[in-house]
């Protein structure tokens, strides 16, 4: 499991119980102060939002669980504050329990309208939707099998309306393990989240239903959350300033390293292209591009400042002009990944056997710092034994197919369970593991694990793979260990995207996100100087 000092910790559920329990066995709060704490944090959000959007009506949807007592709590406190409260009450009041329980006598106290069906919600209701705030505190992390019955019945009225939705620590049906939709689930204009933010909070699809997240403190020890394990951390701009590699003034290109980037076939000549230009803007010295003769003049053409180097081929027959790498050409790449700081392999090599005698060859330079995207993870899997034969881990950057055809399980159940998923397979594979996606996953064979809180939709784009492992490249060149320049690539990766978007998420292109690069770097060398 991971330990974080610096960056924002992410927590599962067991996680966060063990942090309320800690907080009320050993420091002594009560479980019923620390709900109090919590309910005026989104009490605060609630006065923020009604006063911001004019609203003047507030439903509050109340689940069996402590969400529910969450919930409860923050209708007395807007009551008191004198707003219009109604409170759809889905569960029958002697099924509450302790904390929950006694927000509920609490509020019975005050002069709140209870709800107690779904169809007695319409005549109760005032205002026009835009004039609403409803919140949602039916399970937040209790949920544990689909959706199902009224509880259905309820989520789907509140995804109707036209109202501000507020999620109680993170959306009924949502997953707070791994962000998997259980069914169906709210989908929050903002979500409250305590202490820390659950893991489905940040992974999707879960992660697209909280709308706007804020994480807030309900009084749990920081001694305690330091000390604690969690299921993985969230990467901040404080900690990548911290790791991006020192710029002496007299430095010159064999100070910041040197990358060979081994490229593909002619169809996918763009894919080496992308990749080498994405290095050379993220600040290594020199970057080498090797690719097969027969498309070294593109390169040329297109990659002025890189040094491109030729790998000779050999025709495969007389009567067929497809070719492929002859031995001399092998030995080029084995000769090159010796000279350089840092190898990239895979990007546009399209599915020719010969590249895995290339993969098998830069895997057994078990000290060289090495990536393998896109094609290379596809000759990997009878080879990844040998990665556990590594003395520096490699970095592999799959997306969810290439994962699939990596471990043998389905895409969806790669996408359901995302962090345990990267986490087993660097453990087992003694590898820097990169699922890509939105919510991209970084795993390392210690348990250190990130999940990268930059980039946007309009980043799923060919070539914006290549990109990344552009960028991951560079900064391995330039001597980040392997885990930190995977983590490091992909939030300037997803921050320059994060640019390149302003301008329009459906018209980026992966070379928008290379133009920008400049800028998220100069931006962390500066506050690197600032310190």
């Amino acid at each position: 499991m991971n330990m974080v000092n610096n960056a924002q910790k992410v927590v599962n559920n067991d996680q966060m119980k063990q942090l309320d329990h800690r907080t009320i066995e050993e420091f002594k709060v009560p479980g019923l102060l620390l709900m109090e704490r919590a309910s005026l944090e989104v009490f605060s959000t609630c006065i923020e939002l009604i006063r911001k959007h004019n609203l003047e009506e507030v439903v509050v949807f109340v689940g069996p669980g402590n969400n529910g007592g969450d919930g409860l709590a923050v209708a007395r406190h807007l009551e008191a504050e004198g707003m219009d409260v109604k409170v759809v009450l889905m569960a029958h009041p002697e099924s509450l329990r302790g904390d929950a329980l006694e927000n509920y006598y609490m509020l019975t106290c005050r002069k709140v309208m209870m709800i107690n069906k779904i169809e007695d919600i319409i005549t109760a209701l005032k205002v026009d939707m835009d004039k609403r705030l409803i919140i949602d505190a039916l399970f937040g992390t209790g949920i544990q099998r689909p959706m199902e019955g009224e509880y259905i019945k309820a989520i789907r009225w509140i995804n109707a309306q036209k109202s501000r939705i507020l999620a109680i620590d993170i959306p009924s049906g949502v997953h707070g393990d791994t962000g998997k939709v259980m069914g169906e689930a709210v989908r929050a204009t903002n979500t409250v989240a305590f202490q820390l933010p659950k893991v489905g909070n940040v992974c999707y699809p879960g992660a697209a239903y909280n709308g706007e997240l804020k994480v807030v403190s309900i009084g749990i020890p920081r001694e305690l959350i330091m000390e604690s394990e969690t299921a993985a951390a969230l990467p901040t701009i404080q900690e990548m300033t911290t790791w991006m590699p020192h710029r002496p003034v007299d430095g010159h290109k064999g100070t910041f390293g040197s990358l060979l980037i081994i490229g593909g076939v002619e169809s996918y000549s763009g894919a080496g292209v992308l990749a080498t230009m994405a290095a050379q803007r993220s600040g290594v010295g020199l970057v080498k591009t090797a690719v097969r003769q027969s498309v070294n003049q593109v390169y040329e053409l297109l990659l002025p400042e890189a040094v491109t180097i030729p790998l000779d081929e050999s025709p495969m027959s007389l009567n067929d002009d497809t070719s492929q790498l002859s031995e001399k050409g092998l030995q080029t790449i084995q000769h090159l990944a010796r000279s350089v700081n840092a190898v990239v392999a895979g990007p546009g090599w399209g599915k020719a056997d010969e590249w895995a005698g290339v993969v098998h060859g830069l895997i057994s330079m078990e000290n060289k710092p090495l990536l393998l995207d896109a094609d290379a993870l596809n000759l990997l899997k009878p080879k990844l034994d040998m990665l556990k034969e590594r003395k520096l881990p490699a970095v592999l950057t799959p997306h969810p197919g290439e994962m699939s055809r990596l471990t043998g399980m389905g895409i969806e159940e790669i996408n359901n369970n995302r962090v345990e998923v990267a986490a087993k397979a660097a453990r087992e594979w003694n590898a820097v593991v990169v699922l890509k996606g939105a919510g991209t996953v970084i795993a390392a064979p210690d348990g250190s694990i990130m999940i990268n809180n930059t980039g946007n939709a309009g980043m799923a784009t060919a070539g914006s793979g290549d990109v990344l492992a552009g960028v991951i490249g560079a900064l391995l060149a330039q001597g980040l260990d392997p885990y930190k320049a995977a983590v490091a690539g992909c939030w300037v990766h997803g921050t320059a995207g994060d640019i390149a978007a302003e301008v329009g998420e459906i018209s980026l292109i992966a070379s928008d996100i290379i133009k920008f690069i400049p800028r998220v770097m100069v931006t962390l060398h500066d506050r690197e100087k600032k310190t």
